[in-house]
């Protein structure tokens, strides 16, 4: 079996600051060809580094690839889980979506299936996640003022304590890549952090002050609002999905 051509294998470019880049998708374990239409990303391990999924997709019906997964290995490396998590079916996916549908602290994944032609149809897909490793998490909606409500583009960097050792931890709030749209509620996973420092918030607007927000703890669920120092604790009770099926053409499972 002969090597992929490099010039076709994806992209990762690593910023180095001072508009410099690093093309490292090699070195990074991407080391396959992608034949994506949708993609997004999100935490499916809830270790606080964001892994990405792929939905590949063309209009022909000769375009069958399977759907891929990346688990980021702490930042050093992705790992293609896209068999041995259950990702891999070969039908042609477009929206991607992550977030946690069911409340229970872990993202979920719901994937629209289905090529461009009547006969290409599928089920559209939804991975409910069942978080084996049971790390922590906390969940944060924020509210902007002067800001935008949503906060979109917001920029936090959490601060927890992991093992005796201080770990920081960035987000934004946004609905992520493309051909489909994430929680705009940051569902961030700690791992084995047991205490929340600080949250450092970076209000998308001009000239608004930045903000901490302390007193938080672990596995559960806040709203920080712009101008209001103290987060304001939410409800947040896991729900368990349905398992019939909805009648139509594009049925869910």
């Amino acid at each position: 079996m002969g090597t992929a051509d490099p010039n076709f294998l994806p992209k990762l470019y690593h910023n180095k600051g001072n508009l410099q880049f690093e093309e490292v998708g090699i070195k990074m374990g991407l080391t396959e060809v992608a034949f994506t239409m949708g993609c997004n990303f999100g935490d499916i391990n809830s270790d606080g580094f964001l892994d990405f999924y792929l939905a590949t997709g063309n209009p022909m019906f000769q375009a069958i690839v399977p759907n891929k997964m990346y688990l980021n290995m702490e930042g050093k490396r992705f790992e293609d889980i896209s068999y041995s998590g259950g990702f891999a079916n070969i039908q042609k996916g477009h929206g991607v979506g992550f977030g946690d549908l069911d409340h229970d602290g872990d993202e979920d994944l719901y994937v629209v299936i289905g090529g461009s032609y009547d006969g290409d149809q599928f089920y559209n897909c939804l991975f409910e996640n069942p978080n084996p490793d049971q790390n922590n998490w906390i969940v944060l909606k924020l509210e902007g003022t002067t800001a935008n409500k949503a906060a979109i583009g917001a920029r936090v960097t959490l601060t927890v304590m992991e093992e005796g050792v201080v770990r920081k931890i960035c987000r934004t709030v946004t609905s992520g890549a493309s051909f489909g749209g994430n929680s705009l509620v940051l569902e961030v996973g700690l791992r084995k952090a047991m205490e929340v420092k600080s949250v450092h918030v970076q209000w998308p607007c001009k000239e608004c002050p930045d903000q901490v927000f302390t007193g938080m703890a672990i596995n559960k669920a806040y709203t920080l609002t712009q101008d209001n120092p103290t987060p304001t604790p939410r409800e947040y009770s896991a729900v368990q999905f349905g398992k019939h099926q909805a009648e139509g053409p594009h049925k869910h499972h």
